[in-house]
This record gives C-alpha cells, sequence and structure tokens, in this order.
C-alpha cells in the first residue's frame, strides 16, 4: 500500500493552528468559569451599581443645620437619599413616610434619610429642618445654590424643573448612598417598602 507524505506545514498555518488551539482552550477555561461562578444577589426591589457606583458630589451643599455638607457625614452609614421639596404636593411627604416606617422596620442606626431639597428659594436650612421634624427617623435635609443642586440632580441620574403650574417636577426614586459617599444604588418607583426594606438589610449586613 502506497503512503500518503504528511504535507509540510507552512509557518503561517502553524501560527493559524496554534491560535486556534489556544481559544478553543480559553472559551473551555471561560464556559468552566461561568459554570461555577458565584450567582449575583437577587435583589427584590434595588439596583445596586457595585463596581459602577460614583462619588456623590458634595461640594457647595448646605446642611439643615447650616453646616456644609462633607462625605464624612455619610461615614458609617447607610443613607437614603431623595430628592424633594417642602411644599410638594404629591410624592414627598408620602414618600418621607414610607421611608420613616423602613427606618422603624429595620430598626439599625446606621440608617438615615437625606433630603435634598430642589426649591432653594424656599427651603432654608431652618424650613428643612422644621419640615423633617414631622417625621419619626434619623434625617437631614440639603440645600445649596441651584447650580449646586442641578449639578447633584444629574450626578445622581434624576432630575427637577419647574412646571408651567409653578411646582416643580422631580424624579420620584429614592438612591442608596454608602459609608464613603458613593452613589451605590437606586431605587425606582413604584417603592414598596418591604422589598426596599429586605434589600437594605442585606446591604447594611454587607456593610457590618
Amino acid at each position: 500500500m502506497a503512503r500518503i507524505a504528511p504535507v509540510p506545514m507552512s509557518l503561517s498555518a502553524l501560527r493559524t493552528a496554534l491560535w486556534l488551539a489556544a481559544a478553543l482552550a480559553g472559551a473551555g477555561l471561560a464556559a468552566v468559569w461561568w459554570t461555577l461562578r458565584p450567582a449575583p444577589p437577587d435583589w427584590q426591589a434595588a439596583t445596586v451599581f457595585a463596581e459602577q457606583s460614583r462619588p456623590l458630589p458634595v461640594a457647595a451643599l448646605v446642611r439643615d443645620d447650616a453646616s456644609p455638607l462633607v462625605a464624612a457625614d455619610f461615614e458609617g452609614r447607610l443613607s437614603l437619599l431623595f430628592l424633594g421639596y417642602s411644599r410638594c404636593p404629591d410624592i414627598c411627604a408620602p414618600t418621607l413616610l414610607l421611608l420613616s416606617r423602613i427606618a422603624r422596620d429595620i430598626g439599625d442606626p446606621r440608617l438615615q434619610t437625606v433630603f435634598a431639597s430642589m426649591d432653594p428659594a424656599h427651603d432654608t436650612p431652618a424650613v428643612l429642618r422644621a419640615h423633617l421634624a414631622r417625621f419619626d427617623m434619623a434625617a437631614f435635609g440639603v440645600t445649596g445654590a441651584p447650580e449646586a443642586l442641578a449639578h447633584l440632580a444629574r450626578a445622581l441620574g434624576g432630575y427637577a424643573q419647574r412646571a408651567d403650574s409653578g411646582l416643580l417636577d422631580h424624579s420620584s426614586a429614592v438612591w442608596v448612598i454608602d459609608a464613603r459617599a458613593r452613589i451605590a444604588g437606586v431605587f425606582t418607583a413604584p417603592l414598596d417598602a418591604r422589598r426596599m426594606a429586605a434589600d437594605l438589610r442585606r446591604l447594611l449586613e454587607a456593610a457590618a
């Protein structure tokens, strides 16, 4: 029987073969990693940013005690930040009541609410302080110049604008700010107290 002599492989063909072998091996390893990797957390209501967390812009903002807002105001805490204003006729008061209920249910002193007023002409620090005193929870208000508040809203991915009626149209989301003053997540409408509380307990446990 006649033998078939092997065809010499060119250098370029050899490189191609080696590249294909490496690619197949890499694909196999990737498939194993994909199978064995930990499942992502099953959040009930939150969108958690994880590695995509970004700094909260605190410069030029003022607390309701007239002191400058600084990153240290968030240290050791998990904060729920909400945009609104004290004269809001619909969204703000129910949201603050919901956050108050969540805080009572969780009962963790590290959880606090931050209410950022988008109406600085009316909501002075003193007005904000009196307004938040109506709600049973650890909370403080934030205000500032219009441009600083607009920068805050943009950084959050939220909005606030004056409607033709004179009322403010603004975001209804609640943002999660971590202990390093980073925007770490968000709860979007419709807000559900039970599901939010479950996610916040997990975030507080992870931060312990």
